[in-house]
Formats: structure tokens, C-alpha cells, sequence
């Protein structure tokens, strides 16, 4: 008659909670256009559509291209930054198009992620003095969405392109934290861009600011 093997005994060890980030240790913004929500699920602020801007559930808030764009509520923003965002770009036509910009008008105090003439994707800020950012290695691939991560602490600044490194820059500084006067998707800040917002011709699904 064989004997029975004794029952394997286990023993549970707890994995420890990862260390926060400096660059993610408050939530201030989350807007989810993917399902139409305009409001964000942080402060409960209301994004405005602007000049025929659209959202479309399932997909976000789309862009002409010409003047369509969006103002998010009232945020604070300075010290160490993250900001996440799903976007689509649908065409590149050598302009400048701004995914989105927060700062004050008449200045350019302030951060941004924008594609430049060459089309590819810049993250950058500025406290009043010039701006520094990070530019990605590989041009935007139109009508693909990507999620785009920039942070930011002390002189450096990350960018991240659907999870892996695209660019970095060593050369910035950290803003004042205040509220700016305008938040837009879609096109750039400042009176003087009037005849011409650097206006996004795609599509933003989703936007987080840490």
C-alpha cells in the first residue's frame, strides 16, 4: 500500500507597492472623449468645443485642421509634470499643428506637444525666458493612434511614444505652479496666432496632466 505524499505547503509573500514618481503623485486632469464625457473626472470642469469641434464616442474629439479646437477647465500646472494623451494625426502638410497648449496669451509661459513642420512630435516649456523640449526620433505616422507621455522634473524632459523613449532633452526648467490662462487641444495660445492656431487636423481621445 503506498503512502499518501504530504500536501505541499505555500507561503505567501507580499509584493511591495511600487514607490510613487515624483511625476505622478497627484492626478489634477482626466478627460475621457473616447465616450463623449467632457467633464473632467478629476475637478468636475467642463471642456468647451470650439468652432464646429466634435466628438465622436468611440473615437474623441476630431479636428478640421483650420480652426477647430477645444478649452479644457481651469488647472494648475508647474513643478514636476506628466501629461498623457491618446492622439491621432490624419495628415502632415509641413505646418506646424499643436496637439495642445497651456500658458498664458500675450506670453509664452507655458508647456505644449506639437507636431512640427517636419512632423515630429516636440514637448516642450517655457517659463517666460525661451522654450526647451524633447523631439521624437521617428516622424508621426498618420491615421495611427499613439499614446504620447511627456514628463518632466527638474532640467529634464521625457517623451514617450506608445510606451518606449522617443526623445529627451536635459536642458529645461521647472515652471511656477499657477493656474495659466488657457488650456487648448488643438491649436496653440497667444493673440498673435489668430490668423494661423498651428490647428491639430486629427483626433484626441483621452488627456491626463499629473
Amino acid at each position: 500500500q503506498p503512502t499518501a505524499s504530504a500536501a505541499p505547503t505555500f507561503t505567501l509573500v507580499q509584493t511591495p507597492s511600487p514607490t510613487p514618481s515624483s511625476f505622478m503623485v497627484a492626478l489634477q486632469a482626466a478627460y475621457c472623449f473616447a465616450d463623449c464625457t467632457l467633464v473632467d473626472q478629476v475637478g468636475g470642469g467642463l471642456a468647451q468645443l470650439v468652432n464646429g469641434a466634435a466628438c465622436r464616442t468611440g473615437i474623441g474629439i476630431e479636428f478640421d485642421g483650420v480652426d477647430d479646437y477645444a478649452e479644457l477647465a481651469d488647472v494648475p500646472i508647474g513643478g514636476a509634470t506628466t501629461v498623457a494623451v491618446w492622439v491621432r494625426v490624419d495628415s502632415l502638410d509641413g505646418v506646424k499643428q499643436q496637439i495642445f497648449e497651456f500658458g498664458d496669451e500675450g506670453s509664452d509661459d507655458g508647456i505644449k506637444l506639437d507636431v512640427s513642420t517636419d512632423g515630429h512630435l516636440w514637448w516642450g516649456i517655457d517659463d517666460g525666458l525661451g522654450w526647451a523640449g524633447a523631439s521624437a526620433t521617428d516622424a508621426v505616422r498618420t491615421g495611427q493612434w499613439m499614446h504620447v507621455v511627456g514628463t518632466h522634473e527638474g532640467s529634464t524632459m521625457n517623451l514617450f511614444v506608445n510606451g518606449q523613449l522617443a526623445g529627451q532633452t536635459t536642458a529645461a526648467w521647472e515652471m511656477q505652479v499657477e493656474t495659466r490662462a488657457v488650456h487648448y487641444l488643438g491649436r496653440a495660445v497667444g493673440w498673435w496666432f489668430d490668423w494661423n492656431c498651428y490647428s491639430l487636423h486629427g483626433a484626441i481621445q483621452n488627456f491626463q496632466l499629473w
